[in-house]
């Protein structure tokens, strides 16, 4: 199995393939202050997973905050928008990330649940025998009851957030809104504005393509929609914290051969 180390500003991540559909990930990081994350992922579902605190993480789920402690995780399906509250401090989780298509028992929203730590998937039929077991899922994405026109960007950017033809304005405009009412219905909705949206599905769908299907930062960021590999860049190292190609793993496997 293929390890590799990526090095962001105040955080170590360690990326192992368990097959080419499946890979593990484990990260610790150290937060200076309390922050919001807003993960979304296009094309990818997640199953991320802690050992928490009292008061270390939260999700916001609606007008109210989901607080777990103890060990818990969280699957993410493709497209779903989960705002995390995270405390200053050191945290260290883990994750497995997966291209696989996922089974029709499974919801399309994010939903935490208890992790047995005794629990240690080597393959994704492990993790969907382990998520159809779950009892009582604790949703922790409300975007299903989002309603009107904020929903209706949001959908229209999943499948167009690939386009560089597309911008913002031209989804107001399909939506017969204006630019400035979308912008306000979708963050009042989601906590970020559309660009940042799709900005992150860009990134998201970016680092999957280095990550499992070997491309290089040039085509990853013409592939997802950055017409400027600059731009690309700029952009990949605001939302990770690091360059894209750390995320190149099949280059610097070959490279740490040779």
């Amino acid at each position: 199995m293929s390890r590799v180390s990526v090095e962001g500003q105040n955080s170590t991540s360690e990326y192992r393939w368990i097959s080419p559909e499946l890979v593990y990930f484990r990260r610790r990081q150290y937060r200076h202050r309390p922050c919001s994350e807003i993960d979304a992922f296009p094309s990818m579902w997640t199953v991320g997973i802690a050992n928490l605190r009292p008061g270390q993480v939260s999700v916001r789920s609606g007008n109210h905050l989901i607080q777990k402690s103890g060990s818990w995780a969280a699957f993410i399906p493709p497209f779903n928008m989960v705002n995390w509250q995270l405390s200053a401090g050191a945290l260290h989780w883990q994750a497995y990330l997966s291209i696989a298509p996922l089974p029709e028992f499974l919801s399309d929203r994010a939903f935490a649940f208890p992790w047995d730590s005794q629990w240690a998937p080597q393959s994704v039929d492990d993790l969907f025998a382990i998520l159809k077991g779950v009892q009582t899922p604790e949703y922790i994405n409300d975007q299903h009851q989002q309603s009107g026109i904020a929903l209706r960007a949001k959908q229209f950017i999943d499948r167009t957030f690939r386009d560089p033809e597309v911008g913002v304005t031209e989804v107001a405009e399909a939506l017969n809104v204006s630019h400035s009412f979308m912008t306000r219905e979708f963050k009042k909705a989601f906590g970020l504005t559309p660009v940042s949206y799709r900005t992150k599905l860009r990134v998201f769908e970016s680092t999957k393509l280095m990550l499992m299907s070997g491309y290089n930062v040039t085509t990853a960021g013409h592939e997802v929609g950055f017409t400027d590999t600059a731009r690309f860049n700029k952009q990949f190292r605001n939302l990770m914290n690091t360059i894209p190609s750390q995320f190149c793993l099949e280059k610097r496997l070959k490279r740490g051969s040779s």
